[in-house]
């Protein structure tokens, strides 16, 4: 199919335009690439990896101290008020032969049908058969968790016990809670990270 020299010409152009542009691209990216003081960036980038080492060091003494592969959980309902909060970290302890669970104990228990770990007090402690079972209560609920259970338990077992509380941190889970139930301040803590690399990345 023949051209028209006018079409030809007009293709010709736009070919150039695009090379122009493409070139124009290249060496930009180029001149930044020059330009960036790499000594800068390898010390930040050295900055972080230490920064990740401390918090992986800190998280693995904490699961060394408590035995437990998730030393920390935040409390996520208010079912515990007002001894536990919203917000508040409990560290959880899983040595139950060393310390055995009592009543008063507050427990991490999770059952098949259920698998959302839930952070409760013990508050009925019975022997049946072979087994130890248990009751489990939120302070703040006014029924205990039997409605809860597996259908047809009307007691919890050790096998269903993931942990025991120990202490508490108040307030240190706030910024879990905001993470992920807030989409706006998911979008402001990315927004702080980049905007402090980029400042971070003049300044120096």
């Amino acid at each position: 199919m023949a051209f028209s020299p006018m079409k030809q010409k007009m293709n010709r152009v736009k070919r150039l335009v695009k090379a122009k542009l493409y070139n124009t691209m290249i060496c930009y990216l180029l001149s930044l690439i020059v330009s960036v003081n790499w000594r800068i960036v390898v010390y930040r980038a050295l900055i972080g990896l230490h920064a990740l080492a401390t918090t992986s060091l800190y998280w693995h003494m904490m699961k060394f101290l408590t035995h437990n592969d998730i030393p920390m959980s935040v409390v996520l309902t208010g079912s515990m008020e007002p001894g536990f909060i919203r917000g508040d970290a409990v560290a959880l302890y899983t040595l139950f032969d060393q310390k055995p669970v009592d009543v008063g104990d507050i427990v991490v228990w999770k059952m098949t049908q259920k698998p959302v770990p839930i952070v409760h007090r013990i508050i009925e402690k019975r022997i049946i058969g072979d087994q130890i079972g248990y009751i489990t209560k939120g302070d703040a609920n006014a029924d205990s968790d039997v409605q809860l259970y597996d259908n047809g338990l009307v007691y919890i077992q050790d096998k269903d016990l993931m942990a025991t509380g120990d202490f508490l941190t108040p307030t240190l889970g706030y910024q879990t809670l905001y993470y992920t139930e807030s989409l706006l301040y998911r979008f402001y803590y990315f927004y702080n990270i980049v905007s402090s690399a980029i400042m971070g990345y003049y300044a120096g």
